[in-house]
């Protein structure tokens, strides 16, 4: 797996928020507004997490939000969603210093637990939704804000190679 590629795939700006899919069951995924994650176990045996990587690093990008500061710390995690032992997606979830410290201290514990079981279960909206498809590779990836009790959280979600897109 080449995580670094991944990873500048998901860095790519080029995202946006419609668009013409030319296939119907990529929509339904791509532009799924519920939990991925309870998505992904209705479509297979086995769902697991392996954490390629989490830990609190200098944020260098632009501000997450408007409540966040350029210098803040932020937590990132990096995850690998297999479906019966098959990777399928690999996401990354990113929470500003603040989120973590205010309303989101669990997702330091999650371990090999899926967040979008626990996102789903708070009080929070989606407060975005973009995708991509890059057009060297043809895979396609998701990018969401959320509002958290008033704090902000993203995810961005990478199908890969092997994921087919199941009705």
């Amino acid at each position: 797996m080449d995580f670094e590629h991944y990873r500048e795939l998901l860095s790519c700006p080029d995202w946006q928020t419609s668009g013409h899919f030319a296939v119907a069951e990529i929509a339904r995924w791509v532009q799924h507004q519920d939990s991925l994650t309870q998505k992904l176990q209705q479509a297979c045996q086995q769902l697991d997490v392996e954490v390629i990587h989490q830990g609190w690093q200098e944020n260098l990008s632009e501000k997450i939000s408007p409540k966040s500061t350029a210098l803040e710390k932020i937590w990132l995690r990096e995850v690998l969603l297999k479906a019966d032992g098959i990777p399928w997606i690999f996401a990354q979830t990113t929470l500003p210093e603040t989120t973590v410290q205010n309303v989101a201290q669990y997702v330091l514990q999650l371990g090999e637990q899926p967040i979008g079981l626990w996102l789903f279960k708070q009080p929070m909206q989606r407060v975005s939704l973009y995708w991509r498809q890059d057009p060297e590779t043809g895979l396609y990836m998701r990018f969401s804000d959320f509002d958290l009790k008033g704090y902000p959280l993203q995810i961005k979600e990478l199908f890969l190679e092997d994921f087919p897109f199941p009705t």
